[in-house]
């Protein structure tokens, strides 16, 4: 009974880590996109 708390916890946080994660992802992905073409059109 005691390893189903921590599994419970450890879910929660990992389904906003995953959130968190993509949005970085996105937003570096799209980040980089603009910067790399900038330079690479010059």
């Amino acid at each position: 009974m005691q390893p189903c708390v921590p599994k419970v916890q450890q879910t929660a946080p990992s389904s906003e880590s995953t959130e968190e994660d993509m949005e970085h992802l996105v937003s570096g992905r799209m980040h980089n996109r603009p910067k790399q073409e900038k330079p690479k059109g010059k």
